[in-house]
């Protein structure tokens, strides 16, 4: 259903943990930042342990509701001993526009945190999929999708952004970001941070690790998240080097890396990763 979405990537985040036999001791979480900028085979290549593999569940847009429903089917299937997720200066406040889609009932029907500006989306546009999928059942009209054998998620652009796109995200910088009060904050903040407690208690139930990373676009207005106190009672916050990230030919556009900028975050990740005495 969602194959014209995001390169038909959740068809691929599907048969990876489905119908695809190959463990997966590491596993990213994010959104296209992840998808772009984690090269999950150059990450293998370049690990101590050989044995270990990697896999790049990196989903197009923001809400972290989204990795709570990939984390739950990646648990059904695969024993992860570590996982890694992608975090900005600040949390999305929103849900996820495919979390209706692929989450179960339970967590669509019976949210337990109504502070959602999408609540009545999501129950909307997940009560007429089932609809569809139930009719595509009765019919034997669903379609036969091809297995994706592929092991990887990474896709990255061979190109470098533009001096153009450079110059305006280096003006982004110049841009005082709108401070709020600690209780706005609190409330609007309570619907990302409840999903986020709830992948914490997944983790926490099966014995898996937790690392952070942080990934903004090129030329953030934070040197780390502002929910980085929170992320420190969980797990470790990897940040990857300025060296990195602030060369402009690491860079596909101002938001996404190039295979190049990929490729050299992926060897400085295999080194921190390898410092990680989950994996040993």
């Amino acid at each position: 259903y969602l194959e014209n979405d995001c390169f038909n990537h959740a068809v691929w985040i599907y048969d990876r943990i489905f119908k695809n036999d190959t463990p997966v001791d590491i596993a990213f979480f994010g959104s296209s930042h992840t998808i772009t900028g984690i090269n999950e085979m150059e990450i293998e290549k370049n690990l101590t342990d050989t044995g270990l593999h990697v896999a790049n569940f990196g989903y197009c847009r923001l809400g972290n509701n989204l990795t709570y429903v990939l984390l739950k089917d990646l648990l059904k299937q695969k024993h992860p001993k570590l996982i890694v997720i992608e975090v900005r200066g600040d949390e999305d406040w929103f849900s996820h526009p495919v979390f209706p889609y692929l989450a179960d009932e339970s967590d669509v029907f019976l949210p337990k945190v109504l502070v959602n500006r999408d609540l009545f989306s999501d129950l909307y546009l997940a009560f007429t999929y089932k609809l569809q999928i139930l009719q595509r059942i009765i019919f034997k009209t669903a379609p036969e999708v091809p297995v994706k054998k592929e092991l990887y998620g990474f896709a990255a652009t061979n190109d470098t952004a533009s001096d153009k796109e450079i110059s305006t995200a280096n003006k982004r910088l110049l841009m005082k970001p709108r401070i709020m009060s600690e209780t706005e904050r609190n409330f609007q903040l309570k619907f990302p941070r409840s999903y986020n407690k709830k992948v914490y208690d997944l983790c926490s139930r099966n014995g898996i690790d937790i690392c952070f990373l942080y990934l903004p676009h090129f030329a953030p207005p934070y040197k780390k998240p502002l929910e980085y106190e929170t992320y420190l009672k969980h797990g470790i916050i990897l940040y990857p080097p300025d060296a990195i990230m602030s060369d402009p030919h690491n860079w596909g556009d101002s938001e996404h890396m190039n295979k190049a900028g990929a490729n050299k975050l992926a060897i400085w990740l295999a080194h921190e990763l390898d410092s990680l005495p989950s994996l040993h």
